[in-house]
């Protein structure tokens, strides 16, 4: 069976190549990342959490955070990298994020700004573009305990056969 290129794309058998392509959930993703992705994940998405009134809520895709009914972030996951949408301008942010304009998508139109977190230095930027978005809406950082979300690693027929990942 043939992965599915990109989780944007629709579901079902390629007309062209007769192959089915495999829908991955979000948990399926994180499982089959590498450790030191998980770890990335697992520290923005504790980082998004230290606001206050901050909610997380997770779908089949991704992973939203609210703030007080709104959405102000979401993570999908492609291989290593983490992809983390921001409720910000693309076009008043900094040029050193390297933002990616996602306004063309319906889906991303409340998280037009696109930010790649490969490593360490993404893991930084999407701080600080938390706290310029959070201080924008005036939300309070608190004190939240940090809680370890990585998951076991697992192949991928056996995330088939949990459901994680849709043929």
């Amino acid at each position: 069976m043939e992965e599915k290129a990109d989780e944007d794309e629709g579901e079902g058998a390629d007309a062209k190549s007769g192959f089915a392509r495999l829908n991955y959930s979000f948990k399926a993703r994180q499982m089959m990342a590498p450790k030191e992705s998980q770890q990335r994940l697992s520290a923005i998405i504790n980082y998004f959490l230290s606001f206050a009134d901050v909610r997380k809520s997770d779908s089949w895709s991704r992973v939203s955070f609210t703030y007080k009914g709104k959405r102000v972030a979401c993570l999908r996951i492609r291989g290593k990298t983490i992809r983390v949408y921001f409720a910000l301008d693309p076009k008043t942010l900094d040029e050193k994020y390297n933002i990616v304009d996602v306004r063309g998508k319906a889906q991303y139109s409340d998280t037009p700004s696109l930010l790649f977190v490969h490593g360490s230095r993404g893991i930084a930027y999407v701080r600080q573009l938390a706290d310029s978005l959070f201080k924008g809406l005036g939300a309070v950082k608190g004190n939240v305990p940090e809680i370890d979300y990585t998951l076991p690693e697992s192949t991928k027929e056996e995330l088939l056969k949990e459901g994680l990942i849709k043929g």
